[in-house]
């Protein structure tokens, strides 16, 4: 009954959502990403690599593009001091979590659950982090346009209006005895633990369709042409903005992922626990 430390890693790849604070305008940024969003990874990553050695050296979200395109080509040790830069630069932010349950996965898994041919595998993950990447790619150094809070305040309300009725987080999953009180209490059920494990496996799939969901229903909101008199610079802010509101939308659904999935390898290491005391 042991998670599959292939498809969590996969997993928290395409749940990432890239933060919309940096802007990039270098036309070779343009072209990495191109090559990233056509899964020409290792293209991709000869571009990343020559940004961070010049302007985008500070980048965290170039550092995350370029940690996940040399994890799918198997250069493995290069992505995770990819992954803690990234946690380095922006410590408080979604990627820098995600950079964190990456490099605590490739701690406890197998030497080879990092290759390639599973990433490949996993086509459905994939598209799908690449249409989180697509929709919250920003634009580097500081705008000269700052939106007023009236301003802000119409877009979260746009926002608001466009999104369909969103699924309920998940709830509930933490019930049962820890691994902890499991082996000190030295009770013995394997009905009581498979239920309870069962219920937690519940509740991660539910968690993950629960962010499918709010990634479709969030998709596509970020607008891509200028408003009437409006600047490129004013675009851009507009846009950032929006970024900001979508992945605040989406940022709880992320964690409530994380959540879920941590209490489901606690809940089946109670199972392995009760089945080796048992033979």
């Amino acid at each position: 009954m042991k998670i599959s430390a292939k498809h969590s890693l996969a997993l928290v790849i395409s749940a990432v959502v890239i933060s919309g604070g940096e802007a990039f305008a270098s036309a070779k940024f343009d072209h990495a990403i191109h090559y990233y969003k056509t899964k020409h990874y290792v293209q991709a990553a000869e571009l990343f690599e020559e940004l961070l050695q010049g302007e985008y050296a500070a980048s965290a979200d170039a550092h995350y593009y370029y940690a996940n395109c040399l994890l799918k080509t198997s250069r493995r040790p290069e992505a995770l001091s990819e992954y803690r830069r990234v946690i380095q630069l922006k410590p408080d932010s979604l990627i820098a979590q995600y950079s964190k349950r990456v490099l605590k996965l490739c701690s406890g898994g197998g030497s080879d659950y990092l290759g390639r041919s599973e990433l490949a595998r996993n086509g459905d993950s994939s598209s799908l982090g690449d249409r989180l990447v697509r929709s919250s790619t920003s634009r580097s150094g500081p705008s000269s346009v700052r939106l007023k809070l009236k301003e802000k305040d119409a877009i979260a309300a746009e926002i608001k209006a466009k999104l369909p009725e969103l699924p309920e987080l998940v709830t509930g999953y933490k019930e049962g005895a820890s691994l902890k009180e499991f082996m000190s209490s030295g009770t013995r059920n394997v009905f009581y633990c498979r239920q309870y494990w069962l219920k937690a496996k519940a509740a991660a799939e539910q968690a993950k369709e629960n962010l499918k969901k709010v990634i479709l229903a969030t998709s596509g909101l970020v607008p891509s042409q200028r408003l009437r008199g409006e600047s490129e610079d004013g675009l851009r802010a507009r846009q950032d903005h929006y970024r900001d509101e979508i992945n605040k939308i989406l940022k709880p659904y992320a964690q409530n992922l994380m959540d879920t999935e941590e209490w489901l390898k606690e809940k089946t290491a109670v199972m392995n626990a009760d089945t080796n005391a048992s033979n």
